[in-house]
């Protein structure tokens, strides 16, 4: 279970996650015992934060960004 604390702290990030995304993915994250979570591409890093606070015992963790540079 996520702080509501917390959760502010990650809606700081920009990013188009909602509150209620980013509750439900601290905790989905917090639920992986085995195997990994794979996120592919992210705007500003919100959905990425609340994943990996909520997967510190993850043991591993992969991001694939899509991210163009001018």
């Amino acid at each position: 279970m996520i702080a509501p604390g917390l959760v502010d702290k990650i809606l700081w990030i920009e990013g188009a996650t909602s509150r209620e995304e980013v509750v439900h993915l601290h905790n989905f994250a917090s639920r992986i015992a085995d195997g990994c979570i794979v996120e592919i591409g992210s705007f500003r890093g919100r959905s990425t934060a609340a994943l990996a606070i909520g997967s510190q015992a993850c043991p591993r963790k992969f991001e694939i960004s899509s991210a163009v540079q001018s």
